[in-house]
């Protein structure tokens, strides 16, 4: 670990890397990416640059390239959160001194700055990716402070979603009609205030209330605090819509809570804080829950891709922890930075190779014919060998999906899920999921206390399952439910009755299927009519199966 002296304060530089020999014996220049994640005071930063770290390590185990590849972090923590402006110096330090290739950023208000500074000729060919920065318009050229360079790429959708999601819940779910909005002055929190404002119908909004950015008292904020409190006949809804989460967020659900605040409370994804579930304050939420409140909560799914649940388990090997939600989307901008790189050739490892083919992951220069990659080493080394052999271009499908900006470096649609706490308020759980379209593709609440489907589980385990739920087995391709093995002769979860087939395949006899209401049955095998079947079954073809199957009636 290097300590280096910051113009503004000391930040801790973490570098990491494996030392990779070029094939001439030489050492090379290694390959630098730029990091400016506050790990020193935010647990989100470091599960997130953990993530880069992971990336990295793969890469350089692949050993696709001809020099070391290291991602060198400049922490801009400050107090209790981080300083924009230092993260962009430190940004453009790293690109300066160290020939960095280009630089991945977190929040909204970290982007911004570094935006300002591609901005100009200087620094207009240095490339930001962000993991989390959902601000909408960063990437507006015709907005103040938005891309003007073709120099801003996100791997997360911006919050017009999150505003659109919101709205949903609000106005249809659960019909609530007087809505108070407390924000930060910062970049996430006031791009999502206007976003709510300009999104929920007329009137709704009644309190808005904006405190200041960083660090503070709250007994500085306490009037602005009170003003929810003292609306006529109460509020329905308060939305945190801030990323203040390890200050703001405890301190005012807590102020909100000792004075009997009686409405209900909606999380941004930036407001998900931690800070809710120590003891003092899970003793306060729960019995304020127990009074019949809601806390819920609003989030990009992340962890909906092809190849999601591979990341995760390489994550927990790693580190022994489970990754943040954009910890994701944060690995994923490691390849998008080394497939643009890989298109660009040896002789241009450089930011200029970066900007020159980051581009090639837009809509509007895809192919059909590109060559689908995963994840990890081997696959790596597969993308490296369809690109050099000059063959086909690759799709690259991350940790959070496949890898597509749209025309301005936006990721064009991601699904969405909401969360709230669990029942021991000690920690956070997914609730419902929703596509693009914001349909409601997974509900909890269509089975009591999370024991069958379409209930949500972990997706490698089976500690949020209830007793006598036995398996935690992929139904879909959204993700993993709790079920109830079939009781019956013909089938064997496993699959040993019917060795040649998959379990849930067209064409296999011995399947389990999930009801509608949370239940397990069996299909017996393949019929022409009700005469075929067992008592109190039928032939009929459910779901997508290519052929008539028994099932019951």
């Amino acid at each position: 670990m290097i300590i280096r002296n910051s113009s503004i304060m000391f930040v801790v530089l973490i570098v990491t890397s494996l030392v990779v020999g070029s094939c001439d014996g030489d050492k090379k220049a290694p390959i630098v990416i730029a990091g400016v994640f506050p790990v020193d005071n935010n647990d989100s930063a470091r599960l997130r640059l953990g993530a880069i770290e992971l990336a990295v390590k793969e890469v350089n185990e692949s050993g696709v390239f001809d020099r070391e590849v290291k991602v060198i972090n400049m922490s801009p923590a400050e107090g209790k959160t981080y300083n924009a402006e230092l993260a962009a110096e430190n940004a453009k330090e790293l690109h300066q001194s160290e020939d960095a290739v280009g630089v991945i950023s977190l929040y909204s208000g970290i982007a911004k700055t570094i935006i300002e500074a591609t901005n100009s000729a200087r620094f207009m060919r240095y490339v930001q990716c962000s993991c989390s920065a959902s601000a909408p318009g960063l990437n507006d050229p015709t907005l103040e402070g938005g891309d003007m360079n073709d120099t801003f790429y996100r791997t997360v959708i911006d919050d017009n979603f999150q505003g659109m999601l919101m709205t949903k819940l609000i106005t249809y779910e659960y019909s609530w009609q007087k809505v108070g909005i407390l924000t930060s002055d910062e970049t996430f929190g006031q791009g999502l205030r206007n976003v709510m404002k300009e999104m929920l119908p007329d009137g709704a909004v009644v309190v808005d209330e904006v405190v200041p950015d960083g660090d503070f008292d709250i007994g500085t904020v306490e009037e602005e605090l009170q003003a929810f409190l003292e609306y006529p006949g109460g509020l329905d809804v308060i939305i945190l819509a801030t990323n203040l989460k390890d200050g703001l967020v405890p301190d005012a659900v807590e102020y909100f809570l000792d004075n009997n605040y009686s409405g209900n409370l909606l999380l941004s994804d930036g407001a998900k804080s931690d800070g809710l579930l120590s003891d003092e304050m899970s003793t306060l939420i729960g019995n304020w829950i127990s009074a019949g409140h809601i806390i819920i909560g609003t989030e990009p799914y992340t962890s909906g891709g092809k190849n999601s649940e591979a990341f995760e388990d390489a994550y927990k090997a790693e580190y022994g922890e489970d990754p943040d939600t954009y910890s994701y989307t944060a690995y994923d901008c490691v390849y998008a930075f080394a497939y643009s790189l890989l298109y660009a050739g040896k002789d241009h490892y450089t930011a200029e190779g970066v900007k020159g083919y980051m581009p090639r992951f837009k809509e509007f220069n895809r192919k059909d014919s590109e060559i689908e990659v995963g994840i990890g080493v081997e696959e790596f080394k597969d993308g490296a060998k369809t690109i050099r052999l000059g063959r086909e271009r690759v799709n690259f499908e991350g940790a959070s999906g496949r890898l597509l900006f749209d025309g301005a470096g936006d990721r064009p649609e991601m699904p969405m899920q909401t969360f709230t706490l669990n029942a021991e308020i000690n920690g956070w759980k997914q609730k419902d999921i929703y596509d693009v379209y914001f349909n409601k593709i997974l509900d909890d609440s269509a089975c009591p206390m999370n024991s069958g489907w379409p209930c949500i589980c972990n997706r490698s385990d089976l500690e949020e399952c209830d007793d006598g739920v036995s398996l935690c087995t992929s139904v879909s391709t959204y993700g993993k439910f709790c079920t109830q093995e079939c009781d019956c002769a013909d089938l064997h979860h496993l699959s040993t009755d019917c060795p040649d087939v998959d379990e849930f395949s067209a064409h296999s006899y011995c399947e389990l299927e999930i009801s509608g209401d949370g239940t397990c049955f069996c299909a017996l095998g393949e019929c022409t009519t009700d005469a075929d079947c067992p008592p109190g079954q039928v032939c009929d073809n459910w779901g997508s199966h290519e052929m008539d199957l028994c099932r019951p009636d």
